[in-house]
């Protein structure tokens, strides 16, 4: 089957992609799932609550919350008094999981993962009596479908410039929210093909505010979606895999391994592939943070006796991260220089890098400008980079020379969280405390923490009560 399959769609939508989506969907049970598939979940539903609260005061959060008080609801805009609609509050949330660049990744879909979907359905938990199972369910399926559909996609579609994260974002916030809301699979099915309608996100819009809006804008349509279609709002079965659909026109003519890859939904599970962050910035600068801050080089000279930082690295990566004298913080977390500047100087990269001021310190200023990124000649062409790139041997490249002539060098593919080299849980609920704290009133953060790994308990998940408490 391939990507302009419309005529191998029969009158009972047999092939249609978003009816084999739907069908996985609405069958789905709790039970079905293992230990660790639950667990996983947890703590990435844990880590994206902790990356939401975090960014509350920041600009672009502001700007969304000062939005969502113009509609009225009962949805939760988390961390605040802001009650809205559930559209309104799938969008701020969402802005505000992908405010600081430091909520999670999968590798399918090329994009963040857990910041569309799970937005999405904690807007609907303040509507509707949504259980404890459901919601988890819900979440996991969100993952699935979007990261699945960004294996339909291959590389073409992230190439072409879209941002994954609301292209496909859309889809997984569709699925998650058709889940927990009950729809058929009948309704489910024109719920995905309605958001191949609203699927949008372009990459120039990097480095700006809109750029988290992305990931606030797929929550959105995910809710918008499914209740549409819950309304009689019809759509093509053939929107994702026929001529002129999705695939087609997002990504590029060409064969498509879909029903192999419908065969994968489940096997495994995209969220036991879910990497979440260690770094405030975008993930294709982990892996130089990972050498810049691992164990080998913990013991380093002063900053005033480094001669140059060396980065050689993807095209992929300079596309990405293309600011190479970064004007503000959102700039800044798609600078590597800035970046590995500011690592080294404060031996971490977390959202107070980013803080208000830091792109005015001088020391910042001085080593960024001995900080070069180069691409590696095995890596200077999108089709060198994407044959490294699955095969996992996309390295990263990093050299440090001294005054006094010493060199330090290392090399990584990934960055530490990726499913090679997972981050434990305790790291995990580090993180959660360090991006809570500041923001809640004292011991709320494990009340949230436990509130969330308990939530297949729930009667109903109520965010507000679980999450809101500050």
């Amino acid at each position: 089957m391939t990507s302009r399959a419309c005529s191998n769609v029969d009158a009972n939508n047999v092939l249609s992609v978003s009816r084999s989506f739907a069908e996985f969907v609405c069958r789905l049970r709790y039970e079905d799932l293992s230990e660790k598939v639950r667990t996983a979940a947890y703590s990435a539903i844990a880590d994206t609550i902790g990356v939401i609260l975090a960014a509350r005061d920041e600009p672009v959060s502001i700007c969304v919350q000062r939005h969502a008080r113009g509609e009225q609801g009962q949805s939760t805009v988390l961390g605040t008094d802001i009650k809205t609609s559930a559209a309104v509050a799938a969008l701020a949330n969402g802005a505000m999981a992908h405010a600081h660049d430091y909520d999670d990744s999968n590798y399918s879909m090329l994009g963040h993962a857990s910041s569309p979907v799970l937005p999405a359905i904690l807007a609907l938990a303040d509507e509707l009596p949504i259980s404890g199972e459901e919601f988890i369910l819900g979440y996991i399926l969100g993952v699935e479908i979007e990261s699945k559909l960004g294996l339909m996609a291959t590389f073409v579609h992230n190439a072409r410039g879209w941002h994954t994260t609301s292209t496909l974002g859309t889809f997984g916030a569709t699925a998650a929210c058709a889940r927990v809301m009950g729809l058929d699979v009948e309704t489910t099915a024109h719920a995905l093909s309605i958001a191949a309608s609203l699927a949008c996100g372009i990459r120039q819009n990097f480095g700006s505010m809109t750029k988290p809006l992305h990931a606030g804008i797929a929550a959105k349509n995910g809710v918008t979606a499914a209740k549409l279609a819950q309304v009689g709002v019809t759509a093509s079965p053939a929107a994702i895999e026929g001529e002129e659909g999705f695939l087609d026109l997002f990504n590029a003519p060409g064969d498509v391994d879909i029903e192999g890859i419908l065969n994968m939904l489940g096997d495994p599970f995209e969220v036991e592939l879910i990497v979440p962050k260690q770094y405030s910035c975008c993930a294709l600068a982990h892996p130089a943070l990972d050498i810049l801050l691992g164990e080998e080089n913990e013991i380093r000279p002063s900053h005033q006796e480094v001669k140059e930082i060396r980065c050689e690295t993807s095209i992929h990566a300079l596309n990405l991260m293309r600011y190479h004298a970064p004007r503000d913080d959102l700039e800044a977390r798609f600078s590597i220089e800035y970046c590995l500047a500011a690592a080294y100087l404060d031996r971490e990269l977390g959202p107070a890098q980013f803080a208000p001021g830091q792109l005015d310190r001088s020391d910042i200023k001085d080593l960024m400008s001995r900080v070069s990124v180069v691409l590696h000649p095995d890596q200077d062409t999108k089709e060198k980079f994407e044959k490294l790139y699955v095969k996992g041997e996309a390295v990263t490249h990093l050299t440090i020379t001294y005054t006094s002539g010493e060199v330090f060098k290392g090399e990584a593919a990934v960055a530490k969280g990726d499913p090679s080299m997972p981050l434990s849980i305790d790291e995990i609920r580090k993180k959660f405390e360090n991006c809570v704290s500041p923001h809640i009133r004292s011991n709320a953060g494990h009340q949230i923490w436990e509130s969330i790994f308990s939530i297949p308990a729930m009667d109903r998940v109520v965010p507000a009560t679980i999450f809101g408490k500050i």
